[in-house]
C-alpha cells in the first residue's frame, strides 16, 4: 500500500489529505481539517492534530508527502515558527518529523494555485477542459516554478489568477496574473492590491470585521446599490475605515448605524466581481476556443450567485465547481499531485452523479454502543428506516439534526452534518436565527431538493446539477410561497440537488417527505451555530444537541429524543 499525503496550511485554514492506493488504484481519500478538530473556525495553525490522528489510526505504508504553506516555502515557514516556540522539538515529541522539510529532504512542494488545480482535476467530470483558479492570493513568484513568468519590474508578486489546460488528466499552466501588495495609507496593518479577490476580502473586512466573511458579503449584496469603482486600491484607500464594523456579535451588526453603507459596499464588491468574472470568461473562450468546458476553483468560486450568472452567460458549454474550491481542498490537490506522479497511477473521469464531498475521517462514524452510551440521558431508538421516520417528523414541523456517515469536506453541509426542516414551519428563518443558529437577520438559508424535481421549483433545465450548492437558482414564481423560507431577496435560493447514487439515505428522506407534503424540497443548513465549525464527531453533535432547543437528532440509524 502507498499513501500520498498532502499537507496544506494557509492563514485561515490548514488541512491534511491522505490518498490510499493499492496497485495504482485509489482505495480511500480522507481529508482532515484543523478547525473541525480544534473547534476553532478558520484555524490556520500548523496541522498537528490532523497529522496525529492520521498517523495514530492507520497504517500509512509507503508514504509520499507533498505540501504548501501559506504564501511562503515550508522551510521559511518552519524557521519562522521555531523562533516563537520550539517547533522542531515539538515535532520530535509527536513523532511528526517526517512532515518537516528540515528532517525530510524528500518532501515535495507545489505552488498554491497548482494545488487548487490538482484538487479540481481530482474531481473533474471532463476529459478536456480549462481550469481557472481565482482567489485572494497564492504563492510568491519566487516560489513558483512555471513556464509563465511574472513581469520583471515588480517586486513581492503573488499569484492572483491562474489558467490551466486539462487534457485526459494532463494539466498545464498557460496564463497567470500576478499582484503586488502595498501598505495601506488609510487602514492600519493592512496591505492592498488590485486583484479582485483581495478587493472582495477587504470589503468583507470593512463590512463584517473579517476577511473570512466573503460569503456573508455575497448574501448582503442583494440589499444595496453598487457604487462606481474606477480603481480598486484607491476605492479601498478612500473608505472611511473608522466606520468599519469592529465588534463580533450579530446583534451589534444588525443595529449598526452604518447598515446602509455596508449594504452598498456589499453590492459594490459583488458588482465589481461580477463584471470582472464575465470579462474573464469571455476572454478565456476567445483565447481557447477549442475548449467547451471549464472548471472554476479557488476561493472566489464559492461565490455561487455569480456562478449562476456565468452559466447564463453561456460562454462555455458546462461550468463545473468542485465541492470544496476554497483552501480546504488544497491538501487533496497536493495528495493527488503526488498520486498522479506515481508510475502505477492513472487518471480517470469521475461520474458526475456519483460525486460527493464526504471525505471526513471514518472514525467520525459512531458505533451503536457509542450512541446509546453517550446519549443515555435521552430516549434512544434504533429504527429500521431512519429516513422515513425523520420525514414524518419534518412533516409535523419538527426541526431535526441529521448526522450521518463521514463528514463533508468544505464549508457547506450536504446531507451528512445538516439541520433539516420543513418549509411549512411557521416563520422558520426567524426561529433558526433567534433560537438555533444566531445569525444576522439578512442571511438566507439554503435547501435540498431531489435532482429530478429541481426544474419544477426553480427556473433551470431538467436535471440541473448542483450537488455542492455551487449555484444560486432562481425561484419558479409558482412556488414562491412554498419556498419563501429558503428564498433570498433577489428571488434565488442556494439549493442542493440530491442524487440517490451519492447519498441514498438523504435522497430517500426528501422523497418520503415529498410524498407526505407534496414538496420534494426541504431546508438544509449546516449543523453548527454561528462562529463554530460544522460538527465532526459524536462528541461535537452531543454538545450541540445539549445546548440547542431541538428535540430530535437522527444519528446513523438511531433517533435521539429529548423527553
Amino acid at each position: 500500500m502507498k499513501t500520498f499525503t498532502g499537507l496544506a496550511k494557509t492563514i485561515y485554514n490548514s488541512n491534511v489529505c491522505a490518498i490510499s492506493s493499492y496497485n495504482g488504484s485509489i482505495s480511500d481519500i480522507t481529508i482532515l481539517s484543523t478547525e473541525r478538530l480544534t473547534r476553532k473556525k478558520y484555524a490556520g495553525n500548523w496541522p498537528f492534530l490532523p497529522l496525529e490522528l492520521l498517523c495514530n489510526t492507520r497504517d500509512l505504508g509507503e508514504e509520499i508527502i507533498c505540501e504548501n504553506r501559506d504564501v511562503t516555502t515550508p522551510k521559511d515557514h518552519e524557521e519562522s515558527m521555531d523562533l516563537t516556540f520550539p517547533f522542531y522539538n515539538y515535532l520530535g515529541t509527536k513523532k511528526l518529523t517526517r512532515y518537516s522539510s528540515v528532517y525530510n529532504n524528500k518532501l515535495k512542494f507545489i505552488g498554491h494555485h497548482d494545488a487548487h488545480a490538482y484538487c479540481a482535476l481530482a474531481m473533474s467530470p471532463f476529459k478536456k477542459s480549462l481550469i481557472l483558479v481565482v482567489d485572494g492570493s497564492g504563492s510568491r513568484k519566487s516560489d513558483v516554478i512555471e513556464e509563465i513568468e511574472a513581469p520583471k519590474n515588480k517586486k513581492y508578486q503573488h499569484e492572483s489568477v491562474s489558467v490551466y489546460t486539462q487534457n485526459l488528466g494532463e494539466i498545464k499552466c498557460v496564463n497567470k496574473e500576478w499582484q503586488e501588495f502595498q501598505a495601506s495609507k488609510s487602514c492600519m496593518n493592512e496591505y492592498f492590491s488590485d486583484s479582485i479577490g483581495i478587493f472582495y476580502e477587504n470589503i468583507a473586512r470593512f463590512v463584517f470585521g473579517s476577511k473570512m466573511a466573503s460569503g456573508k458579503l455575497m448574501g448582503l449584496s442583494a440589499f444595496g446599490n453598487p457604487m462606481i469603482v474606477k480603481d480598486r486600491i484607491n476605492f479601498l484607500e478612500n473608505l472611511d475605515w473608522s466606520k468599519s464594523f469592529s465588534k463580533s456579535d450579530n446583534v451589534s451588526w444588525d443595529k449598526s448605524e452604518n447598515l446602509n453603507l455596508y449594504m452598498d459596499l456589499a453590492a459594490t464588491a459583488q458588482n465589481e466581481y461580477s463584471k470582472y468574472m464575465k470579462r474573464k470568461f469571455n476572454d478565456l473562450k476567445l483565447s481557447f476556443s477549442d475548449y467547451e468546458n471549464i472548471i472554476f476553483t479557488g476561493g472566489c468560486a464559492l461565490n455561487c450567485s455569480n456562478n449562476f450568472e456565468l452559466i447564463n452567460q453561456k460562454t462555455f458549454k458546462q461550468i463545473y465547481v468542485p465541492p470544496f474550491p476554497g483552501d480546504e481542498g488544497l491538501s487533496l490537490g497536493l495528495s493527488y499531485f503526488t498520486y498522479l506522479k506515481d508510475k502505477r497511477s492513472t487518471w480517470k473521469v469521475i461520474a458526475k452523479k456519483a460525486q460527493h464531498s464526504y471525505y471526513g475521517s471514518s472514525l467520525s462514524i459512531p458505533t451503536g454502543h457509542e450512541i446509546t452510551t453517550i446519549f443515555n440521558k435521552y430516549k434512544v431508538t434504533k429504527l429500521e428506516n431512519i429516513s422515513k421516520e425523520v420525514s414524518i417528523l419534518l412533516n409535523k414541523n419538527n426541526i431535526v439534526a441529521w448526522f450521518q456517515g463521514r463528514s463533508e469536506c468544505g464549508q457547506r453541509a450536504l446531507g451528512h452534518r445538516s439541520l433539516l426542516a420543513s418549509l411549512s414551519f411557521p416563520k422558520l428563518k426567524n426561529y433558526l436565527n433567534s433560537k438555533v443558529k444566531f445569525r444576522e437577520e439578512f442571511r438566507p438559508y439554503g435547501g435540498a431538493c431531489l435532482a429530478e424535481k429541481v426544474h419544477l421549483y426553480f427556473n433551470v433545465e431538467k436535471y440541473f446539477l448542483n450537488p455542492f450548492m455551487s449555484f444560486t437558482l432562481p425561484i419558479n414564481e409558482k412556488f414562491s410561497n412554498q419556498l419563501k423560507e429558503i428564498t433570498h431577496k433577489d428571488k434565488t435560493s442556494r439549493v442542493q440537488t440530491v442524487h440517490f447514487e451519492s447519498n441514498e439515505k438523504f435522497y430517500n428522506l426528501i422523497k418520503y417527505y415529498g410524498n407526505l407534503s407534496g414538496i420534494y424540497c426541504i431546508l438544509n443548513t449546516s449543523l453548527n451555530t454561528m462562529g463554530e465549525p460544522i460538527v465532526e464527531d459524536i462528541n461535537d453533535v452531543y454538545n450541540f444537541f445539549e445546548k440547542s432547543p431541538l428535540k430530535f437528532l437522527a444519528i446513523e440509524d438511531y433517533l435521539i429524543e429529548k423527553i
